[in-house]
């Protein structure tokens, strides 16, 4: 089973979209509203190395593999190449 994980903020354009594309294609994902923790935030833009949100992680629970998929654009171009 595979999941999407967004670090965002509800008040961004884009991390609604984001988790407008994953509702339409009916995939399961978890949003994880920073909007209230900017250290948190600032420690996930570190560690993935973004420097803008939404942060998209593809979370494969039988692999048990996180793959970063970026922002909303590259989640879409993502869904787009795997038909997913």
């Amino acid at each position: 089973m595979k999941y999407y994980k967004i670090f965002g903020r509800p008040s961004c354009p884009w991390c609604c979209r984001a988790c407008e594309v994953l509702v339409q294609k009916s995939l399961d994902f978890m949003f994880c509203d920073m909007e209230m923790s900017p250290d948190l935030l600032q420690y996930h833009k570190e560690i993935y190395d973004m420097k803008t949100v939404p942060i998209i992680i593809e979370i494969d629970l039988f692999s048990e593999t996180e793959r970063l998929i970026g922002g909303c654009t590259d989640l879409m171009e993502y869904l787009e190449q795997t038909n997913d």
